[in-house]
């Protein structure tokens, strides 16, 4: 009987560990990208855009092709007009996205917040950035142009 106590106490311990082991913020770290296809023909990856985090912990994961689909990690699909995509392509060069880099070191991650990974490829130029929420030295024009990319993966 002492025996079965034993083992019932360390199983709920390690429960209770596994549990806030779950929960506690990580640090984020860069997320691969893998670009779909290279060239700038019709169909082309163009956006590849991750976000993960908040308290629900979401996971968002999109690829934008050139004539205007739009693809989830999980094979849903839904589709914007090409010049949509295009538009928020110009407006990644208006901003500087292909020449802008980070300096300094990434900030952990908290509870609430969420991490961002971006990839753009127009032409010959492409970039990309991990960012996260309320980090220092990003241009308010790289939020906005996140927004814009949100916004067209989520309009409906």
């Amino acid at each position: 009987m002492f025996k079965l106590k034993g083992l019932l106490i360390v199983s709920g311990a390690l429960s209770l560990l596994l549990a806030a082991v779950a929960c506690a913020p990580q640090a984020a770290s860069p997320t691969a990208i893998k670009v779909v296809e290279s060239s700038q023909s019709p169909g082309t990856a163009v956006i590849v855009y991750k976000r993960s985090g908040g308290l629900a912990g979401a996971k968002d994961d999109w690829t934008i092709y050139s004539d205007g689909r739009i693809v989830g990690a999980q094979g849903s699909e839904r589709r914007v007009s090409p010049e949509e995509v295009s538009e928020v392509l110009r407006q990644a060069e208006k901003v500087g996205f292909f020449t802008f880099q980070l300096s300094g070191p990434r900030p952990n991650v908290c509870n609430d917040c969420f991490s961002y990974n971006l990839y753009i490829t127009s032409g010959e130029k492409s970039n990309s950035l991990s960012l996260v929420d309320g980090q220092k030295g990003v241009p308010d024009e790289i939020w906005q142009l996140l927004q814009v990319i949100q916004d067209l993966t989520t309009a409906k």
